[in-house]
């Protein structure tokens, strides 16, 4: 008589628990693109980007009036996605509410990577995360805010590895991120400039140093390009939407303050979040609490420069995921230093 074999044999101990994790984390992945399913909707904003689009498929070219090459769209690599996508789909609305989703799942996986891949610390932070309420309210809104949040963490993660990425890496990664919103520059450039001085550390001090320029110049050669179609094409390197805003002066610092004021009782745990990062990178004297208080205070004053948003909480989505993107990094340098201090208890894999 012949045995059979069970397709479940060998699959104990270590090997059991490592195909659970990824199942787990399978399911979490699928339940967070589902979350952003089920908060999308489209805001008016959006429906500039859709007319744009429309015109664009037609061959008309990415304009709002037939004729006049005003660039009003914000993000031209949200715009670039979108279009590809209803290209192949055929509605704009669906294509970049399916965009928004899977977007929402590679920030995810980022905030995965951030938290050295700790089950039971990845839950965690990106829980908080989405316990934000500008987070839930942008995650599927037609707007380019999931792609923003991305760009966020992804720049992060990348610019705080070690080693240190180059002179052209750095630059390369600003540069993208900044194709999806200028103004990610303040959030972003304290990262940058950590990185570049620690690439900077490791090059030889006596003989051939290199000079940073040439890499610095290819790195930003997608910035560069755009800017200088859009010169040519629309009149101006920057969106016209860059002169949607408040006119220097006390009235839009005050707005800027009130908007400030009420992301408090709009978003509640926006302000928490900053706050634990900044605590646990001081706490931990990790290498990126200088960098994140300084992305923070730059970006506060650029608010404070162009009056806020009218949209609750829609300019926070960044230095929110901003935050607990550090805060899975800070937490996960922690645990790698002074884990085996720690209870057994509260290792990660025991969330099983």
């Amino acid at each position: 008589m012949i045995a059979r074999t069970s397709p479940w044999r060998g699959l104990t101990g270590p090997r059991l628990q490592h195909l659970s994790l990824q199942a787990l984390t399978g399911v979490c992945l699928l339940a967070m693109c589902n979350l952003a399913w089920q908060h999308a909707w489209v805001a008016e904003d959006a429906f500039i980007n859709f007319r744009v689009i429309v015109h664009l498929l037609d061959g008309q070219g990415p304009v709002w009036n037939l004729g006049e090459r005003v660039q009003v769209y914000t993000s031209p690599m949200w715009l670039a996605w979108s279009a590809g996508l209803t290209a192949l789909g055929g509605d704009p609305i669906m294509a970049t509410l399916a965009l928004s989703a899977g977007l929402c799942g590679l920030t995810a996986l980022v905030l995965w990577q951030a938290s050295g891949r700790h089950v039971t610390w990845w839950l965690a932070v990106t829980m908080a995360w989405l316990c934000s309420h500008s987070v839930r309210d942008y995650l599927c809104s037609g707007l380019e805010t999931p792609m923003v949040m991305l760009a966020c963490a992804a720049a992060v993660v990348a610019l705080s590895q070690t080693p240190a990425p180059t002179w052209r890496q750095t630059t390369s990664i600003v540069a993208l991120a900044m194709l999806v919103r200028h103004d990610l520059a303040p959030l972003l450039a304290p990262f940058a400039i950590q990185a570049w001085r620690a690439h900077a550390a490791t090059l030889p001090l006596q003989g051939h140093r290199p000079s940073p320029w040439w890499p610095v110049l290819l790195g930003s050669s997608p910035l560069l390009a755009w800017s200088l179609w859009s010169t040519w094409y629309h009149g101006s390197p920057l969106p016209n939407t860059a002169l949607a805003k408040l006119p220097p002066g006390w009235h839009g610092q005050l707005q800027a303050l009130h908007y400030f004021n009420q992301l408090q009782a709009f978003d509640p745990v926006a302000y928490a979040w900053m706050a634990a990062a900044l605590g646990l990178c001081w706490a931990t004297r990790s290498t990126l609490r200088w960098p994140l208080l300084a992305s923070l205070a730059l970006f506060a004053g650029y608010l404070l420069r162009v009056g806020g948003d009218y949209m609750a909480g829609r300019f926070m989505v960044g230095p929110i995921t901003l935050c607990v993107c550090v805060l899975a990094l800070a937490g996960q340098a922690a645990w790698a230093r002074h884990g085996h201090l720690w209870p057994q208890a509260g290792r990660p894999h025991l969330i099983l």
